[in-house]
């Protein structure tokens, strides 16, 4: 294992060291040996025999057949990649594509990222269901389709290290839809209702801005399903519940410090009592605004 110093990038050996050793850089900077992480090299496969392909291949080596164009028509059961036209194997990570030879449906769902020109087509995702576009690519699932998914891809048997993905060698569309990399935020309309979507990150920490229509389904653009399942695989359910505990603890810090701060303003001024020409609000006025001093202050060491 090598560890790429942070200062001046040099290569440092870590052979025979243990984790948690000091080791200092002939740069002066100091490390600790970290420990070994996993790591997954991502590898594309050919979709007619499953064999994996070198990076930036065209063809397959042991069949010759080239890489074919993602059509979105079927969705891997094992990671819901998109399967290359008429595969036998997920081109993204080898299994075996057995839904790839399911007929379409055609449904009367007009796709929410390219309006009436496109209508939706049932399609299997997986060993589930959801309506694809085949313009943009994209797919709706409706709100059970999508539990049964996150239940399917949360489960421990499915757990995995992270990996880094790749872009498919033969197909260059955006990672996160058509509009990545566009400022102008869209909302879609829900398929089923027509009314506007609203945009939310999955499970506040995957960084996956998803469109979803809480009564009838979410909206994926291209490869959005896929890095939700990844996501999934990774861990993601138990960091984001990780989060919500840390968010839980630091409200009951701070509605702890305002306690606090009401009970101290309550000490520091007399009784209230009626004053002069019926002025009767100007301690109240005075106690506020010296309370709300306190509370910015006490905000401003909680949140440092």
């Amino acid at each position: 294992m090598i560890l790429l110093c942070a200062q001046c990038h040099r290569e440092l050996p870590l052979q025979g060291r243990a984790e948690g050793e000091s080791l200092v850089c002939p740069c002066g900077q100091s490390h600790r040996v970290p420990r070994p992480q996993p790591f997954h090299a991502p590898v594309w496969h050919c979709g007619s025999c499953g064999a994996g392909l070198a990076v930036g291949a065209k063809d397959c080596g042991y069949c010759g057949t080239g890489l074919k164009p993602l059509d979105g028509k079927a969705y891997c059961a094992r990671c819901l990649a998109y399967l290359e036209k008429d595969a036998a194997f997920c081109s993204h990570c080898g299994a075996h594509a057995s839904d790839a030879s399911a007929m379409p449906q055609a449904t009367d769902l007009a796709c929410p990222r390219c309006g009436d020109k496109e209508k939706l087509a049932g399609v299997p995702v997986g060993y589930h269901h959801g309506e694809a576009c085949f313009g943009c690519e994209g797919l709706w699932l409706s709100q059970s389709a999508f539990g049964k998914v996150v239940r399917d891809f949360s489960a421990p048997e499915k757990q995995r290290p992270a990996a880094t993905g790749l872009a498919h060698p033969g197909h260059n569309a955006s990672l996160t839809g058509p509009d990545a990399g566009v400022t102008r935020v869209v909302y879609l309309p829900c398929p089923v209702c027509g009314v506007r979507m609203a945009r939310q990150n999955y499970l506040r920490v995957s960084g996956i801005i998803l469109d979803a229509c809480p009564e009838h389904g979410i909206w994926f653009d291209r490869e959005e399903l896929r890095r939700v399942a990844a996501f999934l695989q990774t861990g993601g359910t138990v960091k984001a519940q990780q989060m919500d505990l840390q968010r839980a603890k630091e409200a009951q810090r701070h509605a702890s410090a305002v306690a606090s701060l009401e009970k101290g303003a309550a000490g520091a001024y007399p009784a209230y009592h009626s004053w002069p020409l019926g002025v009767n609000d100007a301690p109240s006025a005075g106690i506020s605004q010296w309370a709300l001093e306190l509370l910015g202050e006490a905000a401003g060491r909680l949140f440092k």
